[in-house]
């Protein structure tokens, strides 16, 4: 929280961050009775499963039956990238479990993702927008993932790490995380456009040519090596959208998402899809903010293309408030409003948003049915 005496930044924008867990953890501990005891299990519900299973047994052979997992037909586990499954199994080699390794994962690269989100406001405006960075990315709907065994903290401490060191100037730096994000998340697409925005600018510059070309090589490998591997198990070109068909997902550029968010905020109201829908709403509305406010192009870049991936997918609205987590970018506008308001009023708009967050990630843990 901004103006906290000599506390340093980092320490500030990391404990703020930390109550957050802390607060959601302990809503979802005391929801109701075998609540705490379920706590570990509910953490890897859903997709968490998925992960925990090519951990454990590697990815699907192909052609592969369809998996039936409560008596629903389930997709190719192909679908989910390998770098959090990978690092579960190194840590299982150490003596964790896969459920606390998968839970640790994701603990650690919160904190990191944190950290870098105090480095990121400094970067692009104050310490005090850092902090509040951090703080209110821990309170967002969808926050709860951070929890879990999935691939949002991770991901983000990568991404996060990436926008830095690319206004740094630090571009091999930024191109090598781009590399490793590229096997964590097909959002890594984001980021090597943020990294080919910078590299080719650079291009012009005969100082900086061979750093931008080197950039320009090694930003992508991840991700079209994950594909490429992808592409020969399936044996077909498009071999990662032919798995993305078995989950019945795709992308129509927004036409489906815009007909369900009309439907559910004004006649069919069902939660949590009114909320996803409320907040992909507020989300356009702080992109439109972000532009006037004019980030770095490589910021802009990064937000601009996460939004695009994740208003044009098909199906799965209830997955999408865990897949803004990532934009974290789009929480500038609301720390610059906040840092405007009285001290009184942000602590206030703080705490009751900490509170809503974890009710609703304590809902979503132990009464949602479905995957987060």
């Amino acid at each position: 929280m901004p103006s906290l005496g000599r506390i340093p930044p980092i320490a500030a924008g990391l404990l703020g961050f930390a109550l957050t867990r802390i607060v959601t953890l302990a809503f979802a501990a005391a929801w109701g009775p075998g609540a705490a005891a379920g706590l570990v299990e509910h953490l890897s519900k859903g997709d968490g499963g998925w992960y925990l299973d090519i951990a454990d047994s590697g990815y699907d052979s192909w052609p592969a039956g369809r998996p039936v997992i409560n008596g629903l037909q389930q997709g190719s586990n192909l679908a989910f990238f390998p770098l959090l499954p990978a690092l579960i199994r190194a840590l299982t080699a150490v003596g964790f479990t896969p459920t606390v390794a998968g839970l640790t994962i994701s603990a650690v690269a919160s904190l990191i993702a944190a950290w870098g989100l105090v480095r990121f406001g400094e970067r692009v405006a104050t310490p005090q927008i850092g902090i509040l960075l951090a703080i209110l990315w821990g309170v967002l709907p969808g926050s709860v993932v951070l929890s879990m065994v999935l691939s949002e903290a991770l991901f983000t401490a990568l991404a996060v790490w990436t926008l830095v060191h690319l206004l740094r100037g630090n571009l091999l730096t930024a191109a090598a995380l781009t590399a490793v994000a590229g096997l964590s998340r097909s959002t890594a697409i984001a980021l090597i456009a943020a990294v080919l925005w910078v590299a080719i600018a650079k291009l012009r510059d005969r100082a900086h040519r061979g750093r931008a070309i080197a950039a320009i090589v090694i930003a992508p490998l991840g991700l079209i090596a994950y594909l490429a591997w992808v592409t020969m198990r399936v044996g077909s070109i498009d071999g990662y959208l032919v798995v993305q068909k078995q989950w019945n997902s795709g992308f129509d550029f927004g036409i489906s998402l815009a007909r369900t968010v009309f439907t559910r905020v004004t006649s069919d109201i069902l939660i949590p899809d009114t909320i996803v829908s409320l907040t992909i709403i507020a989300a356009l509305v702080l992109l439109v903010f972000l532009f006037t406010q004019r980030p770095p192009g490589a910021v802009l870049v990064y937000t601009v293309v996460c939004v695009l991936l994740i208003a044009g997918q098909v199906n799965y609205l209830n997955s999408r408030q865990r897949f803004l987590v990532v934009v974290f970018p789009l929480l500038l506008p609301l720390a610059r409003g906040l840092m405007r308001c009285p001290m009184w009023v942000r602590v206030v708009v703080i705490a009751a948003a900490c509170a809503l967050s974890a009710f609703y990630g304590a809902w979503l843990l132990n009464v949602w049915p479905h995957s987060v």
